[in-house]
């Protein structure tokens, strides 16, 4: 029988690359720019920042593009809530640089050779503090008005002080303006964003799933089968996950926060597979032999989807505990369609097309899949610590690639810097930024910014174009002015509040309406801000140039260092009697888990765009990572209870020290597998996946349990009760592990892409 996924994994990635679907472009960016809870307001909320803030600096004469810039850029970009300290910090730094950076500058009139050195060795340094020590955007925009700074001395030297006095102002203005809407006006809290984002994601995918429940046994009902995007909502969850942590969320809550999205994206899979299979080739008549089964089963997961909407709308107070009903209902439906598809025997019909047959057994995997996702309890760190404790991630002293990535932003601005004094045009400063900005570490994702940022120039400027030509000869007050800015940036501001896949292109239009139209005051001029446009286009070319076409890192380049990490964080955790661990450093280790998971969620998405380039399946990633997840927590339990149970007998620690040790050959063997880089050794990939099936894991396993339950746990009797639960605990979790190992096989065998399932299935599993 050939494997369940070989008929259907292949036809998920047909659909659309960027829009998952075949519908038309305009149903698409209805769906897009459709309304959703929240958004109007947060687009009003942008657009008043922006035009409160354009409308003071008007009033003050700050006549320079940056503090405009610099307001929208900061308060548009995914970030936390700036606090009075924050702004403070920002301001006191930007007014030391652009000091320091005036004298320099002089210096630089006298020493022209040193002028291009110098542009790259400040951006790969700004870069690599801003970035290493993980500040926001707004740290790193502050090196855009120093770049202005230097460029400017060029093309007026007798002013550019006047003009670095001019962007410290605007500076204050900006981060003084979104500080007061953030801590005191308009508070909008990352967490309660992120929430109800997954909240909406979860109730979609439980509609989709029911939506099968018809299509699959209807004909008629068939074509209102949506199609899954091909490009989910976890950039943007990752994205508010950070936000939260930097607003100061715990350790323990942002590997909760964590735990929901890995859940979010999980189901989002399988339900995409679920409606890719709806639409394959079976037969009406083995439909309709399951029907009831199969329908019922899908009710009884929806069910249990709807307890997670619950507990996700709720805001995760207290752990998820499913109803026990509920999963009894789900395991009843599961066993019932299991049962009713081993008595019907679709293989052993003589007439049963195998296709046919391995689209079915897909069906079956993916409702158990689905399943298992629903009936987990939530999986946490519970060590006091963890509780109110915010850990700092260990990073190395000096990160490679990190330094890589720098040089490669170093070389793009060196050319960028020749071609603009080449060009002799002073609003050729708009390309550095772009530089600076739009170069990311990944091929994937620096590819989506580029074509996202083209888009938003090219709207940008249209409409700020037209707004020059066919309103500001039409007034002259700073309150017309005002509005017309926040009508303008509430539009943008809606579409920067999309999904991934559109949402930077609204940010970038709402920077080029910036740029383009602002200033000390609405301007009639065309020249100058055309200009302006073909900077920003420039700098995306030159960008692209050096980090797609002469310099390109593919996600699997960067997913490797990290999966290694986390292998190595979980070996770690497995207990060893001679060196046992404390509860703080577990607490450090689930904490860079929980960081270095979320980095490889990252690049997952950024994998799906480069398609073949990158060299590994994401969703795959996906899934292993979330099984790495659930092993961690697992494993700090047991390291965190080893120093609380009293001493076993000899031959137990023993059997109790094999059940680790075997676990942790597992976890070796994949490490050294990754360690070997791309390509992927499939032969040594297959060996492992069997090896690991034949191992004495299970076995070992098996017999501590029967030695710590001899004689009605005899061994164990007289210890105090916590300590008899903590042992008792350990097993379980070990039994738990032992599953996840399974399952965390079957990931790291399909991690490469194009990889065939390798799941076997008894006849009666498969259909």
């Amino acid at each position: 029988m050939s494997a369940p996924g070989n008929t259907i994994a292949a036809r998920a990635p047909r659909s659309h690359r960027f829009t998952g679907s075949r519908s038309p472009l305009i149903n698409y960016l209805a769906e897009e720019l459709s309304v959703r809870p929240g958004r109007l307001m947060r687009a009003i909320r942008l657009a008043m920042i922006c035009a409160v803030g354009n409308g003071l600096m008007a009033a003050a004469h700050v006549d320079n593009i940056l503090g405009a810039y610099l307001l929208w850029a900061v308060a548009a970009a995914p970030r936390a809530m700036m606090t009075p300290i924050e702004a403070s910090r920002l301001i006191v730094i930007q007014g030391v640089m652009l000091a320091l950076a005036v004298p320099l500058a002089g210096v630089l009139v006298e020493a022209p050779w040193m002028y291009v050195p110098l542009f790259a060795i400040f951006v790969s340094v700004h870069v690599y503090f801003v970035k290493r020590y993980n500040l926001s955007n707004a740290w790193l925009l502050i090196g855009v008005t120093v770049l202005d700074t230097f460029y400017g001395i060029v093309f007026d030297p007798r002013n550019f002080g006047w003009d670095a006095a001019a962007t410290f102002g605007g500076g204050v203005l900006a981060f003084g303006t979104i500080m007061l809407f953030d801590s005191y006006l308009w508070p909008d809290p990352a967490e309660a964003q992120l929430l109800e984002s997954i909240s909406m994601n979860l109730e979609r995918s439980r509609e989709r799933l029911l939506l099968v429940r018809g299509g699959f046994f209807d004909r008629r009902l068939r074509p209102e089968l949506p199609r899954a995007p091909a490009i989910s909502d976890l950039p943007t969850h990752l994205t508010l996950l950070n936000r939260a942590d930097r607003e100061g969320a715990s350790a323990r809550r942002k590997a909760e926060l964590l735990g929901v999205i890995t859940a979010n994206e999980r189901l989002h899979l399988e339900v995409a597979k679920v409606l890719a299979i709806a639409r394959a080739r079976v037969s009406m008549q083995f439909r309709h032999l399951i029907q009831a089964e199969t329908q019922e089963a899908i009710d009884a997961i929806a069910a249990a989807i709807g307890q997670m909407i619950e507990h996700v709308a709720n805001g995760l107070i207290g752990p998820y505990d499913p109803a026990q009903a509920v999963l009894d209902r789900v395991t009843a439906a599961l066993k019932a369609l299991d049962e009713r598809s081993l008595t019907i025997g679709f293989s052993r019909m003589g007439a049963a097309d195998p296709a046919e047959v391995s689209n079915l057994s897909a069906l079956f995997l993916s409702l158990q899949h689905l399943a298992r996702l629903t009936e987990r309890r939530a999986e946490y760190p519970t060590l006091a610590l963890s509780e109110g404790a915010k850990l700092a991630a260990a990073q190395p002293v000096l990160d490679p690639e990190l330094l890589r990535y720098c040089t490669k932003l170093a070389a793009a601005m060196t050319v960028m810097v020749i071609i603009a004094l080449t060009t002799q045009r002073a609003e050729l400063t708009a390309a550095l930024w772009t530089v600076l900005i739009a170069g990311l570490p990944t091929y994937g994702a620096t590819m989506r910014k580029m074509m996202l940022r083209f888009g938003g120039v090219v709207v940008g400027g249209a409409i700020a174009l037209t707004t020059i030509i066919v309103v500001t000869p039409n007034f002259d007050t700073i309150l017309t002015y005002m509005i017309v800015t926040f009508l303008v940036l509430v539009f943008l501001a809606w579409a920067a509040q999309s999904s991934s896949r559109i949402a930077y292109a609204g940010s970038q239009a709402g920077t080029t309406f910036v740029l383009v139209f602002v200033g000390l005051s609405p301007s009639e001029q065309i020249y100058e801000p055309l200009w302006r446009v073909w900077s920003v286009i420039l700098g995306v070319i030159v960008t692209a140039t050096v980090f797609l076409l002469m310099w390109p890192e593919y996600a699997g380049d960067t997913m490797l260092p990290r999966l290694k990490r986390l292998l190595g964080l979980n070996l770690r955790l497995i207990p060893v009697r001679a060196a046992p661990i404390d509860d703080a450093v577990i607490d450090e280790i689930e904490n860079d888990s929980t960081n270095t998971l979320s980095e490889l969620l990252g690049i997952a998405d950024d994998a799906r765009l480069e398609g073949p380039h990158c060299g590994f399946s994401a969703d795959s990633l996906v899934n292993a990572a979330g099984s790495l997840r659930r092993i961690a927590y697992r494993l700090g339990m047991i390291a965190g209870g080893t120093t609380r149970v009293l001493p076993l007998s000899s031959e137990t620690q023993a059997a109790r020290d094999l059940v680790g040790a075997a676990f942790g050959r597992r976890l070796i063997a994949w490490q050294e597998y990754f360690a070997a880089g791309r390509p992927f050794n499939q032969q040594a990939a297959a060996a492992i996946f069997e090896r690991n099936r034949a191992d004495q894991l299970e076995e070992n396993l098996r017999d501590l349990e029967q030695r710590i339950s001899a004689s009605s746990y005899a061994e164990v009797a007289a210890w105090p009760q916590e300590q008899r639960r903590t042992i008792l605990a350990e097993v379980e979790s070990w039994r738990r592990i032992l599953v996840l190992a399974g399952e965390l096989d079957q990931q790291f065998y399909e991690i490469p892409a194009g990889r065939p399932s390798a799941v076997r299935l008894s006849e009666g599993d498969a259909a």
